[in-house]
């Protein structure tokens, strides 16, 4: 059982990975902002639809889990703006190179992201598996 989550886990974490060098890619193209945007909203939603897909959908709901992965969808967009920002200011000092700043932002905020929505609906995994296997164990 243990194998096969840790498997699950490495496998989301895989497709993270993939859904965050595509909105890279997709960050390359910074004169069509407002398609790139929108495109990027609706990547990210597929993503998190896809680890909740993988993971059962299991959604812990222990507030203090809830408010964590508020804090940590918080943080992914805290990290998004500091990677885009660096790469601007160091525009200033290395020429062309703020044009990789929105690619930046985009897959760092995408990885961080999908990385704490994996933590949580594992956890809701584990804790739901933890309660059968529990039952299972008292009858």
């Amino acid at each position: 059982m243990q194998q096969r989550i840790v498997g699950r886990y490495e496998a989301v974490q895989g497709m993270v990975v993939d859904y965050a060098l595509g909105l890279a890619i997709l960050g390359l193209f910074r004169e069509f902002l407002t398609p790139v945007l929108v495109i990027t909203v609706l990547l990210v939603a597929k993503m998190v639809w896809d680890i909740a897909r993988l993971w059962r959908f299991a959604i812990s709901f222990n507030p203090i889990a809830v408010l964590g992965q508020m804090v940590l969808t918080v943080g992914a967009c805290a990290i998004a703006l500091l990677a885009w920002c660096s790469l601007e200011l160091l525009g200033a000092i290395v020429p062309g190179i703020e044009s990789f700043a929105l690619s930046a932002g985009l897959m760092s905020g995408a990885w961080t992201l999908g990385a704490a929505f994996n933590t949580f609906f594992m956890n809701g995994f584990l804790r739901g598996h933890s309660r059968i296997s529990l039952e299972a164990n008292d009858a």
